[in-house]
């Protein structure tokens, strides 16, 4: 764990296997890692503290989120969705019976949860405490990403269709209802996708570059082409988008 503005080394954060997901809290005071053995160990910054319970899942953990201050954290794992109270380590619910989940996102308040099923091809979005479904979208294929906005009304994701190469879908949802407000079919396999902060657009990163799209209208509002973008040349596929906070930079990995 590093300290952004000076690079400065906080700690380490030691499991047994290899970690393959992390969150921290936005408020940045915990910090939630997962290994490949199915442990997640949630900690405090700037102590460096464990939380004494340690959340062993017995299976490979693929993804791992919290709420805005930390208190509600969301795994995703070969057996399906848990959802755990941090200060406490009881578990508030689980959903198991829905299957293995590849993806999971906590809205900042903690009252709605999201898990992609895998390989099922579908979003879901889950009430906090109750754990009950609220809306469940279909996709056209394996769903590769999913966010909230910022005010937790509305998820988008990404999907792909039998390979990478493949046509890939985007859309927008209503978390409450499952309402789709916007579907569209890109080139390739959407890996990579984020809201900005004021909801007015959304990025989305593919095997053929990344795009930035109007919410309302779904209209592509900038095509950053990695075939024809010779300023900026991104790579063969675009893995994971990301806004500034304040909207005005898009982030892309390649």
């Amino acid at each position: 764990l590093w300290k952004a503005q000076t690079g400065e080394l906080i700690g380490v954060a030691h499991h047994n296997s290899w970690v393959g997901a992390i969150a921290i809290s936005p408020d940045g005071t915990r910090i939630a890692t997962c290994d490949g053995k199915g442990s997640t160990r949630p900690w405090v910054i700037p102590r460096r503290d464990r939380i004494e319970r340690v959340l062993d899942l017995g299976g490979q953990v693929g993804s791992v989120d919290c709420s805005a201050e930390g208190e509600v954290l969301a795994i995703g794992s070969i057996h399906g969705l848990t959802v755990w109270d941090v200060q406490t380590g009881e578990q508030i619910f689980d959903r198991t019976d829905d299957g293995p989940v590849y993806h999971v996102a906590v809205n900042r308040g903690g009252s709605l949860v999201l898990a992609t099923a895998y390989p099922a091809g579908q979003v879901r979005v889950y009430e906090v405490p109750g754990g009950a479904r609220v809306g469940t979208v279909r996709t056209s294929g394996e769903v590769k990403d999913a966010k909230f906005s910022r005010d937790g009304q509305f998820v988008v994701w990404g999907s792909q269709g039998d390979s990478l190469q493949d046509a890939g879908e985007a859309g927008v949802f209503d978390a409450a209802t499952g309402n789709v407000t916007q579907r569209l079919e890109l080139p390739g396999a959407v890996l990579g996708v984020a809201f900005s902060p004021d909801g007015a657009h959304f990025a989305t990163g593919c095997t053929h570059g990344a795009r930035l799209w109007d919410t309302v209208t779904g209209k592509c509002v900038h095509d950053f082409d990695v075939e024809t973008n010779s300023t900026f040349p991104l790579g063969d596929i675009i893995y994971d988008v990301s806004f500034s906070p304040d909207g005005n930079v898009l982030f892309v990995s390649t």
